[in-house]
C-alpha cells in the first residue's frame, strides 16, 4: 500500500491515460545472439531496434492456442486469457495442466495479484459490482462475492489472506468489507454497509499491509474518509476521521501516513503513541515502503522528503511540481512531472530522495510516459518513453543514468518496457497493427544490459506485445499469434 503509482502499468495503460494495450508475420522465437548498435540522428547511442539474432530455434509453447498474457504471480504462475475459449487461465510457469479461473476477457475486469488473483463477472455498469472469483494456487478458484465492487481488494504479502467487498448497494455507494483466507474457507465481515463514496466525493481505499486491513471509508457528502486498521480477528482501531485523499502504509503496516483536509500530514504508529506532524501544507504523499520517510508535494508545487522521525527538518528536492510517480527500488530516487499536456502526457524528471543533487531533466516536452517501471533492478538508470503518438500510443522508449549522463534511445516504436535480473531491461520495438483483421498487435522482443554496454538482443520478432516477467525477474513471458512452434504462451529466459 506503500507504492506511489500513477505511471502505466502494462497491463493497465488504457486505465492510467497512456493509451489503451494493442491487440493484433509470423513471430519468431529465436535464441540470444550477436546483434549491431547504431547512432540516431541525435547522436544519441541507439541499442534497440539494430539488435539481431542469428539463430532460429523451435521453442514448445508452455500452452499452445490464441492466448494473451495478463500476468505472473510471485508463485510463478502465468496468468493470461484464452480468447478462443474466453476464459482467464492459469498456469505454472514449470509446466502442467492450466487451471480456468474466469469465463470473460475483459481485462478491465482482472486484479493479479502477487499470489492471489480477483476476477469479476457480470459487473453491473451503474454499481461497478459483480460476482468476484478468487485463485490462489493453494486454494484454487473459490466464489468470493456476488456483488463485489471493482477493483477494491487486497492481499496479504503471503497470500494468505484476501479482502474485498461484497452486497454493494444497486447504487454502488454502500457495501460491506470481507476479510478471508485466500482460500475462502474462513471470513469474516470486518464492516457493514461502508460508505463507498463516488467520483464527487472521495473514493474508499481498501488493502493489507503487515497483519492489518486498513479501510478508509467515505463519509457521508464529504471529500474526507475516515481510516480505521483491523487486525485479522476483526477488532477495529481508529486512525483517523479526517483523510483527505489517499492514505499510505509501511509494507510492515507499522506506520499510516495521512493528509487531513486542512492540508496537515501525520505519521501515526500503530504500537501507539503520539502521531508526528511532517508539514502542514501538502497536497499529495506517499510513505517510503520500509517507512523510514516519507516524499510529498506541497500545495505550492515544492517536491519534499522528510524523515519519519520528524526529528530533521524536511528537505527540499524540486519546485513547481504538479505529480510525482515511483520511487526507485532502493528508494533513493522519485520521479516527478512539472507540465501535463493536452493529451495527459507530461515532461520527466528525477531527483534524488536525500537532495544531493539537483533535478535531472529526462523529457523536457509534456509527451512523455512510463509505460511498466520506471527504475532499472539496481536504481541506477530512469526508463521512459517520450514523443508519444496518439494513433498505437507508441514512443521512444530511452533509459538513462540518475547520476547524469547521456541518455540511450531503445527503441522508436515502444510501449514497455520492465525492469529485469542485475539491471537488465526487457522491452518491446516496432509496435503495430499488421491487419485490420488480425486480433492482436506485433512488437519485437528485446532483452539489454545497459551495464555492459553491448547491443540488445532480440528475443522474439513479430511477438504479441504484452509481455511479463518471473518472479526472479529472469524471464520472460509473453504469447505469439502465429510462432515457428505455433500460437501460444512461451517463456523464454533472459
Amino acid at each position: 500500500m506503500a507504492n506511489l503509482r500513477r505511471v502505466c502499468l502494462f497491463a493497465l495503460v488504457a486505465a492510467c491515460g497512456c493509451g489503451p494495450v494493442g491487440n493484433g508475420a509470423a513471430p519468431s522465437v529465436v535464441a540470444p545472439g550477436p546483434a549491431g548498435g547504431a547512432k540516431s540522428p541525435s547522436g544519441i547511442a541507439q541499442v534497440g531496434p539494430k539488435s539481431a539474432a542469428v539463430t532460429s530455434i523451435v521453442v514448445a509453447p508452455l500452452v499452445a492456442g490464441n492466448l494473451r498474457v495478463v500476468a505472473a504471480t510471485a508463485d510463478d504462475w502465468a496468468i493470461y486469457q484464452d480468447l478462443a475459449a474466453g476464459t482467464l487461465d492459469a498456469v505454472p510457469l514449470a509446466g502442467g495442466a492450466p487451471v480456468e479461473i474466469s469465463e470473460q476477457l475483459d481485462r478491465g475486469l482482472i486484479v493479479p495479484g502477487r499470489h492471489v488473483v480477483f476476477a469479476w463477472e457480470s459487473v453491473d455498469p451503474a454499481s461497478q459490482a459483480g460476482a468476484l472469483r478468487i485463485w490462489s494456487p493453494s486454494g484454487g478458484v473459490r466464489q468470493a462475492a456476488t456483488a463485489a465492487a471493482l477493483p477494491m481488494v487486497g492481499e496479504s504479502a503471503d497470500g494468505t489472506h484476501v479482502v474485498f467487498t461484497d452486497r454493494v448497494a444497486p447504487d454502488g455507494t454502500h457495501g460491506d468489507v470481507i476479510l478471508a483466507s485466500a482460500d475462502l474457507a474462513t471470513r469474516i465481515t470486518l464492516s457493514s454497509d461502508v460508505a463507498l463514496g463516488d467520483e464527487s466525493t472521495c473514493t474508499a481505499q481498501l488493502g493489507i499491509a503487515g497483519d492489518h486491513v486498513f479501510l478508509g471509508a467515505c463519509s457521508e457528502g464529504s471529500e474526507s474518509a475516515t481510516v480505521t486498521a483491523f487486525d485479522f480477528t476483526g477488532v477495529a482501531r481508529a486512525i483517523s476521521s479526517d483523510s483527505n485523499g489517499p492514505f499510505s502504509v509501511d509494507d510492515a503496516g507499522s506506520q499510516v501516513l495521512i493528509l487531513d483536509g486542512s492540508g496537515a500530514l501525520s505519521l501515526i504508529p500503530m504500537a501507539g503513541g503520539e502521531s508526528r506532524l511532517l508539514d502542514d501544507n501538502v497536497a499529495a504523499a506517499a510513505l517510503f515502503g520500509d517507512g523510514s520517510a516519507a516524499v510529498y508535494q506541497t500545495s505550492d508545487g515544492a517536491l519534499r522528503r522528510r524523515d519519519a522521525s520528524g526529528s530533521v527538518p524536511a528537505i527540499t528536492l524540486a519546485s513547481g511540481v504538479e505529480s510525482f510517480d515511483q520511487l526507485s527500488p532502493d528508494g533513493r530516487q522519485v520521479m516527478f512531472e512539472t507540465v501535463t499536456g493536452d493529451d495527459g502526457y507530461t515532461d520527466l524528471q528525477v531527483v534524488a530522495t536525500d537532495g544531493s543533487q539537483s533535478p535531472l531533466l529526462l523529457d523536457p516536452n509534456a509527451d512523455g510516459c512510463v509505460f511498466g517501471d520506471a527504475f532499472t533492478t539496481d536504481s541506477l538508470r530512469a526508463l521512459y518513453v517520450s514523443g508519444i503518438e496518439t494513433q498505437n500510443y507508441t514512443g521512444t522508449l530511452a533509459i538513462r543514468p540518475v547520476g547524469g549522463g547521456a541518455a540511450t534511445v531503445l527503441g522508436t516504436g515502444s510501449r514497455i518496457a520492465l525492469a529485469a535480473q542485475l539491471g537488465q531491461v526487457v522491452y518491446d520495438d516496432g509496435f503495430a497493427f499488421p491487419a485490420v483483421s488480425e486480433i492482436h498487435a506485433r512488437a519485437d522482443l528485446h532483452v539489454v544490459d545497459p551495464a555492459l554496454g553491448a547491443p540488445a538482443r532480440l528475443l522474439a520478432s513479430q511477438a504479441d506485445p504484452d509481455i511479463a516477467l518471473d518472479a526472479a525477474r529472469a524471464r520472460v513471458i509473453f504469447t505469439s499469434s502465429v510462432a515457428i512452434a505455433g500460437p501460444g504462451l512461451y517463456v523464454l529466459p533472459l
